[in-house]
C-alpha cells in the first residue's frame, strides 16, 4: 500500500513537472505581465494560455507587442538548471542605475545564458523556441555590454544571424528595427538600406512596420545625398499613402526631408510648420520639431531653433534617437546664444545618460568634447 501510494505521488509529481509551467510575457501597454504559457508564437502572433487563477480563453498577442518573455523553468528540462535561473535573475539587474552592478550584471547573463543555451537539447518546436529566445537575449546583452566597437561588432554579427536563421519569430519584431536603427547610427548607410528594403518586403511585418522601412529609405537616400533616389521612391510613397492620414504626414516629413538636403530652406520650412500643426503623431512630430530646429539653427535663427528643440526633449522625447538629437542641438543652440550653464546641462545629460547609449548623436558628441 505504502508503495503504491509513492508511485501515484511520484506519477502526480512527474505530471505536474511536465505540464505545470508559469511562462511570463511582457506585453506592451500592460500594467501586469501575462502569467502562464506559451502555446505556439510566430513573427505575427504568439497564442497565450492561462494557466492560474480563474480559467480564461486564450489570448492571441500580436508579436509586435511582445516586449519579453520569460520562458517557465519548469520545462524543457535541460533548460531546468541553476544557469538558466540565475541568467534571469541577472538579467533584471543589467538595467540598474549603480555602473558597477549594471556591468556585472551584463557579464553574469552573458556567461549563464550561455551555459544554458549549451544545454538545450532542440528535440521539440518548443525546446528550439527557448534556444532561439536565449540567442536573442545573448545578442541584445551584448550590445547592453558595448564597452567597445569589437563588441558592438559581435552583437550586429549575432543580430544578423537571428534575422537570417529565426524570420519567423517573435523576436524579429524588435531584432530588425533595432539592428537597422545601430546601421543608422554607425552610418553604415549599405547595410541599413538593405535592412529596411528586406522589412519592407517581408509579410510577418505589419502593414505600419513595412511602410515605415520604405519611407526610412528615403532617409537613407537622403544621408547619402541620392536626391534623384529619395525623389523617387517619395513620389511612389505618395500614391500609396491615399487617405490614410498618419501615413500622409509621414511622407511630408521624408519630403521635408529631401528639401533639406536640397539645402531648399524655404519649401522646407512651411512643410514641417504644417506637419507639425496636424499631425497627431508622436513620431512624427519629434521628426518634424527636430527638422525644423535643424533648419533653423543653420539658417542662424537660434532663438526660434531653441524651442523646436525644446518641445523634443520635454515631450515628444519617447524615441531616444530623436530625443538624444534634440539635446544635441540644445547644447549647441545654447551656446550661441551664450547660455553657458544649461548648454552645459544638455551636453552632459546627452554624453553621460546610458538611454542614449550607442545613438548617433551621443556618439557625435562624446567625440566633440574630447
Amino acid at each position: 500500500m505504502t508503495h503504491r501510494v509513492l508511485f501515484s505521488t511520484s506519477i502526480v509529481v512527474i505530471a505536474l513537472g511536465l505540464t505545470a509551467r508559469a511562462d511570463t510575457v511582457i506585453v506592451k501597454n500592460r500594467e501586469k505581465p501575462l502569467e502562464g504559457s506559451v502555446i505556439s508564437e510566430d513573427a505575427k502572433k504568439i497564442v497565450f494560455s492561462f494557466t492560474t487563477g480563474k480559467k480564461k480563453p486564450d489570448e492571441i498577442i500580436p508579436s509586435a507587442d511582445i516586449v519579453d518573455i520569460i520562458y517557465s523553468d519548469f520545462f524543457p528540462l535541460d533548460v531546468r538548471n541553476d544557469a538558466y535561473k540565475a541568467a534571469i535573475a541577472a538579467d533584471k539587474l543589467t538595467d540598474s542605475e549603480d555602473s558597477a552592478k549594471r556591468t556585472k550584471a551584463v557579464d553574469d547573463a552573458i556567461a549563464k545564458f550561455t551555459e544554458s543555451l549549451q544545454k538545450v537539447q532542440k528535440d521539440t518546436v518548443l525546446k528550439r523556441n527557448v534556444a532561439r529566445h536565449l540567442e536573442y537575449k545573448l545578442a541584445v546583452l551584448l550590445l547592453k555590454k558595448g564597452s567597445d566597437l569589437a563588441t558592438v561588432d559581435r552583437a550586429v554579427v549575432r543580430m544578423q544571424d537571428f534575422v537570417k536563421y529565426h524570420r519567423d519569430s517573435w523576436q524579429i519584431n524588435l531584432v530588425m528595427p533595432r539592428l537597422a536603427q545601430i546601421q543608422m547610427d554607425n552610418k553604415d548607410w549599405k547595410e541599413a538600406a538593405r535592412t529596411f528594403q528586406e522589412m519592407s518586403e517581408m509579410e510577418v511585418f505589419t502593414p505600419e512596420v513595412r511602410r515605415e522601412a520604405k519611407l526610412m529609405l528615403v532617409t537613407v537616400a537622403v544621408r547619402t545625398k541620392d536626391i534623384p533616389l529619395a525623389t523617387k521612391r517619395l513620389d511612389v510613397l505618395e500614391k500609396e499613402a491615399g487617405g490614410n492620414p498618419a501615413y500622409t504626414s509621414r511622407v511630408k516629413m521624408a519630403r521635408a526631408e529631401v528639401f533639406i538636403g536640397l539645402k531648399q530652406f524655404d519649401d522646407a520650412i512651411p512643410l514641417l510648420r504644417e506637419i507639425i500643426k496636424t499631425s497627431a503623431d508622436k513620431q512624427t512630430m519629434a521628426l518634424a520639431h527636430n527638422a525644423l530646429g535643424e533648419t533653423l539653427f543653420n539658417d542662424k535663427k537660434y532663438a526660434e531653433a531653441r524651442w523646436e528643440f525644446l518641445w523634443v526633449e520635454t515631450i515628444y522625447n519617447q524615441d531616444k534617437g530623436q530625443h538624444a538629437k534634440a539635446l544635441y542641438y540644445l547644447w549647441k543652440t545654447f551656446d550661441q546664444l551664450n547660455d553657458a550653464d544649461r548648454a552645459n546641462q544638455c551636453r552632459d545629460l546627452l554624453v553621460n545618460d546610458r538611454q542614449f547609449a550607442g545613438t548617433e548623436y551621443q556618439q557625435k558628441a562624446i567625440t566633440q568634447v574630447k
